[in-house]
């Protein structure tokens, strides 16, 4: 269940250069932050924590690229938190929506959450283990 943010919301563009600050809210809605912004300039998107609401710490600072939907999420661990996003472009955005929602996330569990993949080759019929290198790209392992 997701619970939305009454003070980290945004639905109006930002002026060139300009920035928006939510205000303090608590994390005890959920055990994750789930952000969602959509704009047509290049934003940083800065998510702080708190454990009082006077000193704030930065857990997550991304660049969204423009015209891109992008969620960002990470788990709460202090009793507040706080989105700012900033508009990099000296030009006002056309449009600017960023929806912040507190969201209840489980754990996994290796044993029980975890994927295999196999491969067959056709020329021999011998199954393969499908992993990602350290780069991303495909690699097949015997059985």
């Amino acid at each position: 269940m997701a619970v939305r943010s009454q003070f980290n919301n945004r639905l109006i563009p930002l002026v060139g250069l300009g920035s928006f600050t939510g205000q303090a809210e608590k994390t005890t809605l959920g055990n994750a932050l789930s952000v969602a912004l959509y704009a047509d300039t290049l934003t940083t998107l800065t998510i702080e924590q708190s454990p009082n609401t006077t000193n704030w710490y930065i857990f997550q600072q991304t660049q969204i690229q423009p015209n891109v939907q992008s969620v960002i999420q990470m788990q709460t661990t202090l009793e507040y938190f706080r989105i700012t996003i900033h508009n990099e472009s000296e030009y006002a955005q056309t449009y600017c929506n960023m929806v912040t929602s507190l969201v209840q996330t489980m754990a996994l569990n290796a044993q029980r959450d975890s994927v295999c993949i196999v491969a067959t080759d056709k020329t021999t019929g011998l199954q393969h283990k499908v992993n990602c290198d350290a780069d991303g790209k495909l690699i097949t392992v015997p059985l």
